[in-house]
């Protein structure tokens, strides 16, 4: 018959055997915390649109689409130069002018996915998520030169993919620069020549970060 070991051994055994099993439990624990962090978590959108990927599904989801809103502001110019329709401002301020020729439908959607073509944005690189887990566009197919500035409608040159949050800026600026031409304060070739080569210093006196 095997000797009995002392009770302190016992003691001593069976606590090593109880630290050993808690320090496992706090293994899985931490293991399964972080499996669902990653699973769950969601990123932030920040004021210029653009995602935070402090979050570990933001950064998994959406790390091209991070980089790529950051260098997209401004358009490729051997891409987009920008192309002209109208040169005529009398034309281009009749009140409803960009909706009579803003392209639509079938015709739209083609254009927009060549755009994103053209730009090396497939499918899953054009949105992101918010702090609610729902997923928005990052970009919006812009034309460089508007069309309330006579810009070409349908004419790829004029077209590029854009972040959404610079996006809403540009449409301040052009906003700015239909006032002015149809003020009589800037022409309509020079505003198109502006916002062509740089649409943040677009509006004359002002930059744009």
């Amino acid at each position: 018959m095997p000797k009995r070991k002392p009770p302190w051994i016992r003691a001593r055994n069976r606590r090593r055997m109880l630290g050993g099993l808690a320090a496992f439990i706090g293994l899985l624990i931490l293991a399964g915390i972080v499996a669902l962090t990653q699973r769950y978590g969601v990123g932030r959108i920040s004021r210029d649109g653009r995602i935070d990927a402090t979050t570990p599904r933001a950064a998994a989801i959406a790390p091209a689409v991070i980089a790529s809103a950051g260098e997209r502001d401004m358009p490729d110019s051997s891409l987009t130069p920008g192309a002209v329709a109208e040169v005529d401002a009398a034309v281009i301020c009749r009140p409803g002018y960009a909706t009579t020729v803003r392209p639509t439908g079938t015709l739209w959607k083609h254009l927009k996915e060549e755009a994103y073509d053209r730009y090396g944005l497939p499918r899953g690189r054009r949105s992101m998520v918010d702090e609610h887990g729902i997923r928005h566009p990052a970009f919006e197919v812009d034309h460089l030169i508007p069309l309330e500035l006579g810009g070409d409608p349908t004419d790829i040159r004029n077209l590029w993919p854009e972040p959404t949050g610079s996006a809403r800026v540009k449409n301040v600026v052009e906003d700015e620069l239909h006032a002015m031409v149809c003020g009589g304060r800037l022409s309509l070739t020079q505003a198109q020549a502006t916002i062509a080569r740089n649409w943040k210093t677009a509006v004359p006196g002002r930059s744009i970060p």
